[in-house]
């Protein structure tokens, strides 16, 4: 199981213009849908453009990781079953 994310470093200046207070709707928001599946809606269109953002790259970094995890999966796979022959 996935105990982590990535927030990548180019989104430090998304979060400058925020105030403290957005940037905490909106990192609470983020480790929601990361640890929950709950999706937030935000009335204000910037806080709902940022936040689409981010999870929009949430989501491609988990199809990453699940394609990456799948192929050592059968490559770990392959090796036993060879290893097994073998012996």
């Amino acid at each position: 199981m996935k105990n982590s994310f990535v927030l990548y470093y180019d989104l430090d200046e998304v979060f400058s213009f925020l105030t403290n207070e957005e940037a905490g709707q909106l990192i609470k928001a983020v480790f929601a849908f990361e640890t929950r599946g709950e999706v937030t809606e935000f009335s204000d269109r910037m806080m709902q453009s940022t936040y689409k953002r981010i999870i929009d790259s949430l989501i491609r970094n988990k199809a990453k990781y699940d394609l990456i995890r799948e192929e050592r999966r059968k490559a770990a796979h392959k090796r036993w079953k060879k290893e097994r022959k073998m012996s």
